[in-house]
């Protein structure tokens, strides 16, 4: 038996805004292929046939906006969105239907979902109140209630929290609490939705583990939605992937990379580090000849990629020690042109006074709850990329908002030159997003900040919005949301930009794209900080990075100095050449070292 299978399904979201949907009755649910009354839009899913075997850990992969989290919603009856429904849904064996009146499981407790925002989803104060609300809620006996709780807590070794506030956990924790507390219902699926999107590096690969842990020993079939895939791809077992709402690929991880390198070239950026520098390594096989004595022979094709740091390091120092030539020695020895520079990451310093700073900066959000931030001094300088780094709960958000002005510390001083204009880009981008579509969001932030209004169309265009504008934001996926509401921000003219989390739910092609806009940005003399869990994308685009740790300063540098020597707090380029190349931590450092 599958798992999931799907015959000739489609969904399409109502033209209309979704405020105005949801009121109305003609636009209803529909399974078995009748007709629903009223028009909808273009289908956000077209699939003829898809099928996920029972106890899979299946990876549903795609660029922003193809359709991965409505094909999840629309496996949950409590979560399916309302629009224009059509073909046949099976979930463990049952045919899915949803109608307006009905949009309830008989047994909610058999599938799981959890979502990207952590803190969404948590509904009660303690602990052990969340473990065993969804089973109170199944009206199971106390006794049931008690040995389930106090198992599932030992399996994923949270007894110690028990009795603390949920909202005294981390990121991470929150998230762990909410497999825990959906595991406690004994589900037979498992529905994710971006579940490490908003986790620290550390916090990503424990709920992980953990997520595996439930499907290597418990049987629990997986279905994970996931753009950052460096820890997660090596874990799975098949792959879906969507283009534009249709199954495109459905097969084994390594036919999942040979697809990637022959059918969707930019989606490679999103593979993990150490399959990218595998495919390099295979595609210059000519620039990188073994000796005969060594007998290496590199990959000629994607098939058995690497797709862990260890297998990588492997490969890379195969290759290094074939390298025998003139070139490499000198290398090595430091002395060939221009590489002290790529190793340093020298650049000349642009002679330029701070344009925000902070001195002796603390922040708490009340007595109770002790000083988040601990005299921070921080100045960040025109046309430069600052990064704020740290785990869940380290402080760095509370330190982006203090430079944007939003939150007023109790002691020290933020302080800004002259008259500049600072707009921030909060983690939940919905709170900026208040209007019936994207236009109109666009055009607010143009018209309220006095930008030309006709920029509007050419920022659509810039970010590839132009097929949304008359969607709601709430309708459109969160990678896409995340493009709307910095679009909606730049439209401000701002001189300092403001970050948290810009590369929350977009995909590879998408971080490509944001790093070369800021890059831009800052070009002509703005200023950019951010707030993120991304290393590989602040080592590639950040000018200076700094790390927060219980709320204060643990480290500042370039990021090759401040990335270098890092155990677990590093880029994964970094890992893999730790020893073997020295003083990479971008995919280009390996390139220019062991290839240039």
């Amino acid at each position: 038996m599958d798992a999931v299978k799907l015959t000739g399904f489609s969904f399409a979201y109502p033209p209309e805004a979704a405020s105005a949907a949801l009121a109305r009755a003609d636009y209803v649910a529909c399974s078995g292929g009748e007709p629903c009354v009223g028009a909808a839009s273009k289908p956000t899913l077209d699939i003829d046939d898809l099928r996920v075997p029972v106890g899979s850990f299946t990876l549903l992969a795609g660029m922003t906006g193809c359709g991965k989290s409505t094909l999840l919603q629309c496996l949950k009856a409590e979560l399916a969105p309302q629009g224009l429904r059509q073909g046949i849904v099976e979930v463990l064996g049952s045919e899915l239907t949803i109608t307006q009146q009905d949009s309830h499981s008989e047994d909610p407790g058999r599938i799981g979902f959890v979502m990207q925002d952590a803190e969404a989803q948590i509904v009660t104060d303690t602990v052990g109140e969340e473990l065993a609300f969804g089973l109170e809620n199944l009206a199971l006996p106390s006794a049931v209630i008690q040995r389930r709780v106090a198992e599932i807590a030992a399996f994923f070794g949270i007894s110690g929290w028990f009795d603390k506030k949920t909202s005294e956990l981390s990121g991470g924790q929150k998230q762990l609490l909410n497999l825990a507390a959906i595991m406690t219902m004994h589900p037979v699926l498992l529905l994710l939705d971006e579940p490490t999107s908003q986790l620290d590096p550390l916090a990503s690969k424990e709920f992980l583990s953990a997520l595996y842990r439930v499907n290597q020993e418990l049987g629990i079939t997986i279905l994970i939605a996931e753009h950052h895939l460096s820890d997660l791809l090596p874990l799975c077992e098949t792959v879906v992937f969507l283009d534009e709402g249709r199954r495109v690929f459905d097969g084994g991880v390594q036919d999942f990379i040979v697809f990637c390198t022959t059918e969707k070239p930019l989606y490679l950026p999103a593979l993990p580090a150490a399959t990218q520098l595998a495919l390099t390594l295979a595609a210059r096989e000519d620039k990188c000849q073994p000796m005969p004595e060594e007998g290496l022979e590199l990959p000629t094709g994607a098939q058995d990629t690497p797709t862990t740091v260890r297998d990588a390091r492997n490969l890379l120092q195969a290759v290094v020690c074939a390298r025998k030539d003139a070139a490499i020695q000198k290398l090595n020895s430091g002395a060939a042109p221009g590489f002290q520079e790529l190793l340093s990451g020298a650049e000349t310093e642009r002679a330029s006074a701070p344009v925000l700073t902070t001195h002796d900066l603390w922040f708490s959000y009340g007595k109770e709850h002790g000083f988040v931030l601990k005299g921070v001094d921080v100045a960040a300088r025109r046309g430069r990329i600052h990064a704020i780094l740290g785990s869940n709960g380290s402080g760095k958000s509370t330190l982006l908002f203090a430079l944007a002005g939003v939150r007023k510390p109790q002691r020290g001083r933020v302080r800004v030159e002259g008259k500049l204009r600072r707009a921030a880009l909060p983690q939940d981008v919905k709170a900026i997003l208040i209007r019936d579509t994207v236009r109109e969001d666009l055009e607010e932030g143009a018209t309220g900040f006095g930008s030309d209004r006709e920029a509007v169309q050419g920022i659509l265009e810039e970010f590839r919005l132009t097929h949304l504008v008359n969607r709601h934001p709430y309708d459109i996926s969160a990678g896409e949301q995340q493009k709307v509401a910095l679009a909606k921000l730049l439209l401000t003219n701002p001189d300092i930009l403001l970050l948290d989390e810009p590369t929350k739910g977009i995909d590879a092609a998408a971080k490509q794209e944001l790093g070369i806009l800021l890059r831009n940005l800052v070009a002509l003399g703005r200023s950019i900080i951010i707030a993120s869990h991304d290393l590989a994308f602040t080592a590639e685009y950040a000018d200076e990075c700094v790390l927060l740790f219980n709320g204060q300063l643990a480290g500042a540098g370039k990021p090759k100095e401040f990335f270098d020597g890092n155990l677990f707090y590093a880029t994964d380029i970094n890992r893999i050449t730790r020893g073997i190349l020295p003083g990479c931590v971008t995919l280009d450092d390996v390139l220019g070292r062991a290839l240039g």
